[in-house]
This record gives C-alpha cells, structure tokens and sequence, in this order.
C-alpha cells in the first residue's frame, strides 16, 4: 500500500513540474510576442501630438 501511494504522489509531483515547466513557457512565448523588440509601451502606432506651425513670411 505504501508503495502505490508514493508511486502516486511522485506522479503527481511530476504532473506539477511539467505544468509549470509548460506554463511558464507559455508565458515567455507570449513575452515575446507581445514584444519582440523591448519593454512594452515604447512603440507606438499613431501619430505624435501636432505642434503648431511656425508660419514664415517673405519681407519685400
């Protein structure tokens, strides 16, 4: 009896490591792709703020 149950709880250790093994690989493959090239929020799709123009006039 004693050997079954240690067969099981080695098992599930075993069960654990492996999720957690595939776990923290799921997250690093979405580090990567959220990111591919640095921390996050230094890309940026839209334009920068407009600033006003600085209108330049001939003299005659």
């Amino acid at each position: 009896m004693g050997g079954f149950l240690n067969r099981q709880v080695r098992k599930a250790d075993e069960l654990q490591e492996q999720t957690t093994n595939a776990t923290q690989a799921v997250q690093q493959s979405i580090k990567i792709l959220r990111n591919p090239n640095g921390p996050r929020g230094t890309q940026s799709t839209s334009t920068g703020t407009p600033t006003a123009a600085t209108i330049v006039t001939a003299e005659d």
